[in-house]
């Protein structure tokens, strides 16, 4: 067995057990928004919507990608492990404090209802959660132990949603919704709180905390690598979440959700990037650090673009060629004016596949100041654009500032890493391929909207040439990476 067997190997149980993981992400979070889309209708999911795009914009700051360097560090020398995880606490208790300073502040600065405000500090209280937990997951992931991510993921998903599945049942006996609304957050602070204390039983078998005289010294380090990391994934996590704010200041609630349910639909397609990418990361982060292993990360980097690359275009083609049915199966008669929304955001389901590769990579090879000129680009594309098209157009303007927001990442992250290594001739390739056939689908977006004979005609060819794809590469290329070479 050659080299790339030992490599692919290992990477294929990692990515198995992750995509496990995020298929039952997947589907417990299309079925906790088919709930909430119901149970909320347009009107309040638009302000649940709101919310939780406040939260989430700022999140990056608080997290600064913390996790993913504490991966690529401890990958690389386990005998730091303890005091890079003293310090990673340390500095993660004094963030965690500004955060909760801001958001005293913002909420402030916004005219919120008592029902809203309830929700907005139930909802900060669920991220401070979520923070902790992030940090002691590192050790295990690091080790590459991921079916324990998967046991985490599980429980939390578990109690998630059952307990929004009980809102129906409150609907039953009261007719007070705002007492429901008030509800969804509370349910997630509790999952949170339950996913922490199982991340932290499991952290505590890999690691024991390093001596309080290593947490300053570590924590400025880890700073020093993070803040610029976390100032990009904040301009990040901005764009991707202007367009609520957008919508929200000059249109209604309802637009925000007729936004909302497709965006989140194709941030949810995301995941499998997510898996295949963290189950590679380790390995990234190895094999970039020593230039005698070049091989075999440009291994691991050509495989995992290819598939991503592939896959993205598939299942873009088919999210938008049955979109009518996953909005109505989703979300409900209510929300069909979102259809023609989702068939636009499906064309960014490949760039988000390349842009978080792309994010990895740069990261992996301790290049992550590059991050802040892809971020800046898409933040201020986006924003410039939503402040045109929003007023004008609504949603539909919204999606169309997305797609080009998120092009346009791709694009300078794409730039930045072929000027680091110039002889990436295969990904450049397929990024060429992605890009014209992500036309293709754009411009047929174009000309035919709505929901007339002529627009079923193309979703149906495009969800057909979507399937098609990817039976093709969950045969070939999805081999390759996951999946043991024969032997000869």
């Amino acid at each position: 067995m050659g080299p790339e067997g030992g490599i692919l190997d290992r990477a294929a149980r990692n990515a198995a057990v992750i995509m496990i993981a995020r298929l039952i992400e997947i589907g417990s979070g299309f079925l906790i928004m088919m709930i909430l889309c119901r149970y909320l209708k347009p009107a309040l999911f638009g302000d649940y919507a709101f919310i939780t795009a406040v939260i989430l914009a700022f999140q990056p700051l608080v997290n600064l990608e913390m996790n993913t360097i504490l991966i690529r560090e401890i990958s690389k020398d386990r005998s730091k492990q303890n005091e890079l995880i003293g310090g990673a606490i340390l500095l993660k208790a004094v963030l965690m404090s500004l955060f909760v300073i801001a958001a005293i502040g913002l909420d402030r600065t916004m005219t919120l209802t008592p029902l809203l405000r309830t929700a907005y500090y139930l909802a900060v209280s669920s991220e401070l959660l979520q923070q902790i937990g992030w940090i002691f997951s590192a050790p295990y992931m690091a080790k590459e132990r991921m079916e324990f991510e998967m046991l985490s993921v599980l429980v939390f998903r578990m109690v998630h949603l059952g307990g929004i599945a009980l809102l129906p049942l409150l609907a039953l006996t009261s007719e007070n919704l705002e007492a429901g609304f008030v509800a969804v957050f509370l349910i997630t602070l509790l999952a949170h709180f339950v996913k922490l204390m199982v991340t932290w039983r499991i952290s505590s078998r890999f690691f024991q905390m390093g001596h309080l005289s290593y947490l300053w010294r570590n924590a400025g380090e880890l700073f020093d690598q993070m803040w610029i990391m976390g100032l990009a994934t904040f301009c990040t996590g901005l764009s991707l979440r202007v367009d609520v704010y957008f919508l929200k200041a000059f249109r209604t609630s309802s637009d925000v959700s007729m936004f909302h349910v497709p965006h989140m639909i194709v941030l949810q397609m995301q995941i499998l990037a997510v898996a295949v990418v963290t189950a590679a990361y380790p390995s990234l982060s190895r094999f970039g650090a020593d230039p005698t292993l070049h091989e075999k990360f440009r291994l691991t980097r050509d495989g995992t673009f290819r598939f991503l690359s592939t896959a993205g275009l598939a299942l873009g083609a088919v999210v938008a060629g049955f979109s009518p049915i996953m909005i109505r199966i989703i979300a409900g008669k209510s929300f069909d004016e979102s259809v023609d929304v989702l068939r636009i955001l499906a064309i960014c389901i490949p760039v988000l596949f390349l842009n978080y590769l792309g994010a990895n990579l740069l990261t992996a090879l301790k290049h992550q100041h590059l991050l802040i000129y892809g971020a800046a680009a898409s933040l201020v594309s986006n924003t410039v654009l939503d402040y045109v098209w929003v007023p004008r157009f609504g949603a539909i303007g919204a999606g169309w500032a997305t797609v080009v927001s998120y092009g346009l990442q791709l694009v300078v992250l794409g730039s930045l890493y072929f000027r680091l290594d110039r002889n990436a001739h295969g990904i450049a390739r397929h990024a060429l391929i992605s890009a014209v056939v992500s036309t293709v689908m754009a411009t047929a977006m174009i000309l035919t909207p709505g929901m007339g004979v002529r627009a079923v005609v193309i979703d149906l060819l495009i969800a057909c040439i979507g399937v098609g794809t990817l039976g093709i590469v969950f045969r070939n290329d999805l081999r390759a990476i996951l999946k043991r070479p024969p032997r000869h």
